[in-house]
């Protein structure tokens, strides 16, 4: 149900005072939050498909100039194109992770370099996963091996995987939620976007003119991690229906990491999907609002997953979290919930509010249906409909109330009648 809908449907009245629409729209963001901090709620379950990338070594890598003492490094040719922040790099036997790139030749270590000045050859590993920006919970992960084949990874906790050799590779059997860190953002708008004139297709179908807004953030195109958003640029397009926009190239950008922009809706204000680029790509944007991608979130730090050993092939793998709950705040959005479901919502904002301006008469009754409300949506979710019979009768004895006990002990078959 739409934002705007919810407001209306509150109905509150109390002491002569109605709420504000922010203090509405606030108080609903609340007991959204509530209501899924209660159980990891399907509707906020996801499945994120990741690789995970071998180590670079050997001819694959130019040496490296590394000087005593010091933190920086000059790299060779074939590492210009290597995201360097928090990899992990073995130079002469010893560990080190990169920590930030100034240029396309000059690295810099967390730690000072031990060993003598001189040329090295270096070893790259990925050791780490990004998970999609908003996840707050890790639900479960596994590798794909092959066609229906797949390798489950044992998850353990930080301390016993910091404990292990970082640069042992094989196939990951143990994997845990490492970190959760920010992957450095834009902190400078793109260029301002120019009509690219007719020809190229409507960018939006609205008719007259329209202003629409323009970020992007950094990718890690090795461990999938996005940053936080640049500041936006605006731009006005006229005759929207035969005119297009061009972008031209990000030349500012830091070139370790992909682009991935986001576009406003006409004469919106919030950030949706749009394409992902090459640093330093231009492009004409002819796209419509209706097939922008979803909208960005919010969050500015990534979780990232580790795995041991690190996997010495190219490996596809999958990990089931849960995001965040999305902050409502435009009148057509829509809130994570089923229909059945508002009513559960629309209390818990009456018992909120009613709190707020000391009615504890409506408070009290208000976050009784509340509560009721949450522990008939948990059941709900939990309900397997492939195995639970819609009508029936029983032909057989009622089934033991304990229910079915630990070891094998099977629930009684019924002669259903399924719908």
């Amino acid at each position: 149900m739409r934002l705007a809908d919810i407001r209306e449907r509150v109905k509150f009245r109390a002491a002569d005072r109605s709420p504000t629409k922010s203090e509405l729209t606030g108080a609903i963001n609340d007991q959204l939050r509530e209501i899924f901090s209660r159980h990891d709620f399907s509707s906020l379950v996801r499945v994120h498909r990741f690789r995970l990338w071998p180590k670079i070594s050997g001819a694959s890598i130019a040496s490296w100039t590394c000087v005593q003492n010091s933190r920086a490094v000059t790299v060779g040719g074939g590492m210009d194109q290597v995201p360097s922040t928090g990899k992990l790099v073995s130079l002469n036997d010893r560990v080190y992770r990169l920590s930030e790139q100034h240029s396309s030749t000059k690295r810099f270590l967390d730690v000072p370099f031990l060993d003598a000045g001189g040329s090295y050859a270096p070893e790259v590993f990925f050791d780490e996963v990004a998970l999609p920006l908003g996840c707050s919970k890790l639900l479960g992960y596994r590798l794909l091996e092959g066609t229906g084949s797949r390798q489950w990874v044992r998850p353990v906790t930080r301390a016993e995987l910091f404990e292990q050799d970082p640069t042992a590779t094989g196939t990951p059997t143990m994997g845990a939620v490492i970190s959760k860190r920010p992957l450095p953002r834009p902190h400078r708008a793109m260029p301002a976007p120019t009509n690219a004139g007719s020809g190229n297709g409507p960018l939006t179908n609205i008719g007259g003119s329209a202003t629409f807004r323009y970020w992007y953030s950094h990718v890690d195109r090795y461990t999938g991690a996005e940053s936080a958003l640049s500041p936006y640029v605006e731009v006005t397009v006229n005759t929207v229906y035969s005119w297009s926009v061009t972008i031209t190239e990000l030349t500012h950008t830091r070139e370790e990491f992909d682009i991935r922009i986001y576009r406003s809706r006409a004469n919106g204000s919030r950030p949706y999907l749009h394409s992902d680029l090459a640093p330093s790509a231009s492009f004409v944007d002819d796209i419509r609002d209706e097939n922008l991608g979803g909208p960005a979130d919010e969050s500015g730090s990534t979780m990232y997953l580790r795995f041991h050993p690190i996997p010495d092939t190219a490996k596809i793998g999958e990990a089931m979290y849960r995001l965040g709950v999305p902050q409502l705040s435009e009148d057509d959005d829509r809130a994570p919930l089923d229909a059945d479901d508002i009513p559960t919502l629309i209390h818990g904002v009456r018992a909120q509010l009613a709190e707020r301006y000391g009615d504890l008469a409506v408070h009290d009754r208000a976050q009784a249906r509340f509560e009721l409300g949450v522990k008939r949506m948990i059941r709900r979710d939990r309900l397997n409909a492939s195995v639970r019979p819609v009508k029936g009768r029983r032909t057989l004895p009622p089934l033991d109330r304990r229910g079915p006990r630990r070891g094998g002990d099977a629930i009684q078959v019924f002669d259903e009648r399924w719908k």
